[in-house]
């Protein structure tokens, strides 16, 4: 194989790559909503904050993988 047709077959794969990402999967409300739910709010504001964010997160993470 020559290194012009390399590199057309590696710009093919990167291209083939991009155009196969899957789309993106968002909470319903519900979903958001327990994520709220699950989080402990007696704890200071600040961390409160933190730790809906890393519950949301983790919901987004298990969803889109």
């Amino acid at each position: 194989m020559t290194q012009d047709l390399r590199e057309q077959a590696m710009f093919q794969v990167q291209m083939l790559g991009e155009e196969i990402q899957p789309d993106w999967i968002g909470l319903t409300d519900e979903e958001i909503d327990q994520a709220w739910r699950s989080v402990d709010y007696t704890v200071p504001y600040a961390q409160f904050r933190i730790d809906v964010a890393r519950a949301i997160e983790a919901k987004l993470k298990h969803k889109n993988s």
